[in-house]
């Protein structure tokens, strides 16, 4: 049976931070990457993702990030390519970020939807 290892990305102009959690419970996996936006940090990123991919057993990458002007673009393209990451069959997850606000507006989220890194990764609190 597949696993599946979830990783949010937060793009900003000079850095890229990523947060994994396991797909089956949502508990966090390995510590949250820091690294510049550029390629050396792209390289540092996916060699952090396979690590952790290949560490823990799983066979599949679920990728998400809010795509907020051109910040994410060089990244994600980047990481398309790789093929390190290939054998994980990615799967891609750009979000608007205006529906994310918007999104963020009108719901209200119990302990335990807030406790999951998806959700965690995108700004919600208790």
């Amino acid at each position: 049976m597949p696993t599946t290892l979830c990783v949010g990305g937060d793009i900003h102009q000079e850095t890229l931070q990523l947060r994994a959690i396991d797909k089956t419970d949502g508990h966090e996996v390995g510590q949250r990457l820091t690294v510049q936006n550029n390629r050396p940090g792209a390289e540092q990123a996916i060699a952090h993702l396979v690590q952790l991919l290949t560490q823990h057993g799983y066979t599949q990458l679920e990728f998400g990030l809010e795509a907020t002007g051109l910040f994410w673009l060089p990244f994600y393209v980047y990481l398309q390519h790789s093929p390190a990451l290939a054998p994980f069959q990615p799967t891609w997850v750009c979000f608007n970020p205006k529906l994310v606000a918007k999104f963020k507006e009108g719901v209200t989220l119990s302990e335990t939807e807030q406790s999951l890194g998806w959700i965690k990764e995108y700004g919600y609190s208790l």
